[in-house]
């Protein structure tokens, strides 16, 4: 396996239709966590590590959200990503945040897993008046729905629904609400 794992044409498709997708590959012989180029390219990832690493000390902002749009994550309106939050570097063109979302303090959203043999890989979309609360993960192919919340250190390992509260190790589902997501 050599190049991108997912082509232009793919992450363009993405990012106009939203749609949540997950592409698998069974490696033989070569670990990929050590063949890590294989990912994408290492300049690529290089830019993308270093502008994530200087976006895990910024406060919240629109100097923030800017940077990772030129990684190219897609950030709607009025979104506030916290400090200490880490989105992959390697695929972040496969996360889209929609307008009036709060990642709070320290959370991770991966579009990428390595096992010894195998290479997963995913898009992530969080829709709008959404939170992802501080010290929750994120795994790659996850819909979080509109008017959502994931409650502080979850592990957010299946879709999220509309107006739903989840929480927990791996998350399942507290309350569900039809309300502002304010009033939990």
């Amino acid at each position: 396996m050599s190049g991108e794992l997912i082509t232009k044409e793919e992450i363009e498709r993405f990012k106009k239709e939203g749609n949540i997708f997950v592409k698998e590959w069974k490696v033989r012989g070569a670990n990929p966590a050590i063949n890590w180029k294989m990912m994408r390219g290492e300049r690529k990832q290089g830019i993308n590590f270093i502008i994530s690493k200087i976006c895990t000390w910024l406060p919240p902002s629109g100097m923030k959200n800017w940077f990772y749009r030129r990684m190219g994550v897609t950030i709607g309106k009025n979104v506030s990503i916290s400090r200490d939050v880490y989105l992959d570097p390697i695929y972040p063109d496969l996360i889209k945040i929609e307008d009036n979302v709060i990642l709070g303090w320290g959370s991770t959203i991966f579009t990428h897993e390595l096992t010894p043999t195998r290479i997963r890989l995913g898009s992530v979309v969080i829709g709008k008046n959404s939170m992802i609360s501080e010290h929750s993960l994120v795994r790659p192919g996850v819909g979080i729905g509109n008017n959502s919340v994931v409650a502080a250190m979850s592990y957010v390992n299946k879709d999220v629904g509309d107006y739903e509260l989840v929480g927990g190790v791996p998350e399942h589902l507290i309350k569900r609400t039809r309300r502002d997501p304010d009033k939990f």
